[in-house]
């Protein structure tokens, strides 16, 4: 039994180091994209409307905006960002934020980058979890009052 603790224990740091790696990452494309982004203002194009969800299904608009980069050209991106149906229509006007060095990568200018940043301590928080769950993994595989009974305990 201590063994099958110590080796779910191993499992936990496995996946923890793995979701810090991923959390790394996340944050260094993050910097990145914050360090060398631009601000414009797009139009909205058309806007697709869907039900998203599990069991309680929410009615969300997905707008697909165009906009002008630094060098002329034009862009268009779908956002990864869903909207309140009744907030957005073709074409309004909405903040685009872009990578200068790659304008085709952009995203609907929100306060604070909630989106970019929520998923960067989304990650960060788990791996916290699944550490935890290491830790408690190795802490119940040294328990001397662990007992493992074989046989039938009435003989």
């Amino acid at each position: 039994m201590k063994r099958k603790y110590q080796l779910y224990g191993v499992l936990f740091i496995i996946a923890g180091v793995a979701c810090l790696v991923w959390t790394a990452i996340q944050f260094s494309n993050t910097l990145s994209f914050q360090s060398s982004e631009l601000h414009t203002v797009g139009t909205v194009l058309s806007v697709d409307t869907r039900l998203v969800g599990g069991r309680t299904k929410t009615l969300v608009s997905i707008p697909t905006i165009s906009f002008t980069a630094g060098n002329n050209r034009i862009y268009t991106f779908i956002s990864d960002i869903h909207l309140n149906p009744e907030s957005i229509q073709a074409n309004d006007k909405i903040p685009v934020a872009y990578d200068q060095n790659n304008p085709g990568i952009a995203h609907i200018d929100e306060p604070h980058n909630i989106t970019l940043w929520g998923f960067v301590v989304l990650d960060f928080v788990f791996s916290l979890i699944l550490f935890l769950f290491s830790w408690v993994c190795f802490a119940a595989s040294k328990d001397k009052n662990m007992q493992v009974q074989v046989g039938n305990p009435s003989s």
